[in-house]
């Protein structure tokens, strides 16, 4: 007889297996032992199979944790990865914030810096502009005074020339007219001035000749004390301007002289009074040039007109005429004298 032994394999399925034992002797000393150790296996078989399934339930549950887990590490990684990338977008932004924060800032102060600019370019150029305005002044200022000078200058050049060649009729008649266009201011101190008066002679430093030649006859004469800040007039040229005319004036200081006549007896202007109308030609607050325009002299022989209306300048004429004539009978009685 041969003996089944019953053994379980991977799936837990029991087979039999067959051995080739001697039959006449198993079955004859063992009868029992032989139904014994067919139903013994049997009964193993079914418990190793319970075993065996709960081991692979074990291990399937232990695999599925596993799974679990890892799935559940995996999400936690995922999601700190996500956070991670919010935090950093969030970073981002800020960074963002703060470099358009910064760039507005800036673009302010760019702005800022512009208007100032511009502001002070405008304020500069106004300034530029007001500069050249006052310089444009000045130049028509220089180029008047200028024009009246050479223009003064080539009237009596152009006088004395036609002089030479007209006769005497048309020499008086062409003084006449210059002395309307033209005229001159002498200077005299509170002692220079008697010997005006005396010699009737007004004169001017050696350095000042060739401007007293141009002084021709019937030119409108003023005299003014710088030590009264008073003008007298209304004289004009007996002659020609010339030099060293009356030598005993003055004792020789002044010889650059012209001999005058008095045209009108009037009261002295003060300096207050005719500034206004020679304000081109003062070159310091307290200096003028001394030369005459034609509208100038036209509006000082206005002021002292206007200035010697009444008794005073009546008083005034007989007394300049007094000291006159004392001065003419003086010279010809030392004329007289020393014949």
């Amino acid at each position: 007889m041969q003996g089944m032994v019953t053994m379980v394999n991977a799936k837990g399925k029991g087979e039999s297996s067959t051995s080739n034992s001697n039959p006449n002797t198993n079955e004859a000393a063992n009868p029992v032992q032989t139904e014994t150790s067919a139903s013994g296996p049997m009964k193993m078989n079914v418990e190793e199979v319970v075993v065996v399934y709960e081991i692979r339930d074990q291990q399937e549950n232990s695999i599925e944790e596993v799974k679990n887990k890892e799935n559940s590490e995996g999400n936690a990684i995922e999601d700190e990865k996500n956070e991670e990338n919010a935090h950093e977008e969030d970073e981002n932004n800020e960074e963002n914030a703060m470099v358009e924060g910064e760039n507005e800032e800036n673009s302010i102060e760019e702005e800022n810096a512009t208007e100032e600019k511009n502001e002070e370019n405008a304020a500069e150029e106004e300034k530029n502009e007001e500069e050249a305005e006052s310089d444009s002044k000045e130049k028509v200022k220089k180029s008047r005074k200028s024009r009246k000078k050479k223009v003064a200058q080539r009237g009596s050049k152009a006088v004395d020339a036609k002089d030479k060649d007209k006769p005497e009729s048309s020499s008086k008649k062409k003084s006449s007219k210059k002395a309307e266009s033209m005229g001159m201011i002498f200077m005299c101190s509170s002692k220079t001035k008697k010997d005006c008066y005396r010699y009737k002679v007004l004169g001017l430093p050696a350095s000042k000749r060739d401007t007293v030649k141009k002084i021709y006859k019937g030119m409108r004469l003023f005299l003014f004390d710088f030590d009264l800040r008073l003008m007298y007039g209304i004289y004009k040229a007996a002659g020609p301007g010339g030099y060293n005319i009356e030598p005993k004036a003055f004792k020789s200081a002044f010889p650059s002289q012209v001999q005058f006549t008095v045209l009108e007896d009037c009261l002295p202007l003060s300096e207050e009074k005719f500034r206004k109308v020679i304000k081109d030609n003062y070159y310091t607050r307290n200096k003028f040039d001394c030369q005459l325009t034609s509208e100038q002299v036209k509006n000082l022989c206005k002021l002292f007109l206007a200035s010697s209306k009444g008794p005073k300048s009546k008083k005034l004429g007989r007394s300049l005429r007094e000291e006159t004539h004392t001065s003419v009978d003086r010279k010809q009685n030392e004329a007289a004298g020393s014949g």
